[in-house]
């Protein structure tokens, strides 16, 4: 009898668990039921798989990195001011004419100090005289030593040594007046000017310049230091929206820190590399070698891991329109950062970071962009809105369309009607009416039917369409 007890609690047991189990999970709801989109794009608008299956040539090669780097030649003299010829940075040596360096810093100061806001409050005509006092452009003299270093975080270039949020209403939190761009980490920049509280530098990378705090930038022995540390042979590329660095006691300076897409991370061979980091085994991580910052302000180089499982690639994608499109859609839906806000990007600010992924050094702002040689160029102005949807055609998808303010990615065509992406401020779609207008703030597929708020669409305005391709 008890072995018949146990025999059948053997049997009933277990179907009694499976019973209690619980049921598989059901068929998940349909995306629609939680993601919007704009009116006129569909759900399946928002993958870079879509527009690639319609592009046929979308994996062809469109430059070679050998190309790429003549392009960037071409246009290496991206640092101007008025009344001067333009430069590369790699052309600044150890001195600079003083009168170079007053133009440089020259920034423009409101007119009318009522007419901006600190923390809701209009400024005082006290308050931008500190600005300028600060700035001690006075005690720049004939001639300025140039110091030569490296960003060692990601923050925001200032028009003014400040870190106050500067707006033209009392309660606009999105565009910061005294934000000029996006402070990049690991990038080879010089120091041209120090603050009167010396708690600021006035640094130029190659294109973009601004204020910055001082401990945001580690100073090289030398030049040709910062020169040599410029041939980097092989390094990893962050090609995610964004990488994070591991929060490790042992290297606070790297802990949590956000490193935008197309950074680039000097990347050491496993048989060099060191088999624990911080008391912690390098299994499973690339082992890099990054610079930070000592207290007097010197240079010098800490290793750090990036796991395998980041979206990361040993060394420049292969430039073709479905990797553009890739990189690209792994920004939909980040919010619009203006100069590099919020660790975030405006228009140019992603084009640039998205075409850095090839090699490419774009310049920084859309004009400049625009304005950049060696590119494919279609002149937009003269065409009425029929000619540019059949010149469109002979441009590859991720091709770039422009209007003085703006500059989106082209996807392609949808039963005719032309879509593009782009981190943009606001719009009108189509069905709103003129003088309406959304704050979309945000990277966000649309068509080139949306609105400005005067009514004219995208289309109307777009006056270029222009992408780097082999002549």
């Amino acid at each position: 009898m008890k072995r018949i007890i146990i025999f059948l609690l053997c049997i009933i047991l277990p179907l009694s668990l499976v019973s209690c189990a619980p049921s598989a999970p059901s068929d998940p709801q349909p995306i629609s039921e939680y993601v919007t989109t704009v009116p006129s794009a569909t759900l399946e608008m928002q993958s870079a798989k879509y527009w690639i299956s319609k592009d046929p040539n979308a994996n062809d090669l469109l430059m070679t990195q050998a190309q790429i780097q003549q392009f960037n030649q071409l246009n290496s003299k991206l640092i101007s001011y008025d009344g001067g010829e333009a430069f590369a940075l790699s052309d600044v040596l150890e001195t600079m004419d003083g009168a170079i360096v007053r133009a440089l810093l020259s920034a423009v100061f409101p007119e009318d100090p009522a007419a901006v806001y600190l923390n809701g409050q209009p400024t005082t005509a006290a308050y931008w005289d500190a600005l300028k006092k600060n700035q001690g452009l006075e005690s720049i003299g004939d001639s300025v030593t140039v110091k030569f270093g490296y960003s060692v975080c990601y923050s925001n270039l200032r028009s003014f040594p400040t870190d106050d949020f500067l707006s033209e209403t009392p309660d606009d939190r999105k565009v910061d007046l005294a934000t000029r761009s996006d402070f990049l980490p690991y990038r080879p920049l010089v120091v041209l000017h120090e603050s009167v509280d010396e708690q600021w530098y006035y640094v130029q990378f190659s294109g973009y310049a601004g204020w910055v705090r001082k401990e945001y930038v580690a100073l090289c022995d030398s030049r040709e230091d910062w020169l040599a540390r410029q041939a980097e042979d092989v390094f990893l590329l962050v090609t995610g929206l964004q990488l994070r660095l591991p929060d490790n006691p042992f290297t606070p300076q790297f802990s949590g820190q956000l490193l935008p897409m197309g950074t680039r991370l000097p990347l050491v061979p496993a048989s060099e590399a060191p088999q624990s980091i911080g008391d912690r085994m390098t299994y499973g991580n690339y082992v890099v070698k990054l610079p930070v910052r000592q207290e007097d302000g010197s240079i010098k180089d800490e290793y750090t891991m990036v796991p395998l499982s980041d979206t990361v690639h040993i060394g420049f994608l292969p430039y073709t329109s479905a990797n553009v499109l890739t990189l690209v859609f792994r920004r939909l839906g980040d919010q619009y950062g203006w100069g590099g806000l919020y660790h975030a990007n405006d228009c140019s600010g992603m084009v640039k970071d998205i075409y850095s992924c090839f090699g490419f050094a774009f310049a920084r702002n859309s004009i400049g962009q625009s304005q950049m040689a060696g590119m494919r160029q279609l002149d937009f102005s003269a065409l009425s809105e029929e000619e540019k949807l059949s010149a469109l055609d002979q441009m590859p998808v991720g091709s770039l369309l422009f209007f003085p303010g703006h500059i989106a990615l082209y996807l392609g065509k949808d039963q005719g009607v032309p879509y593009v992406i782009s981190a943009v401020g606001s719009f009108a779609t189509s069905d709103m009416p003129v003088g309406s207008i959304l704050s979309v703030t945000g990277v966000v597929v649309n068509d080139v039917y949306v609105h400005r708020k005067d009514g004219s669409t995208w289309l109307s305005n777009f006056s270029m369409c222009f992408v780097p391709v082999a002549s």
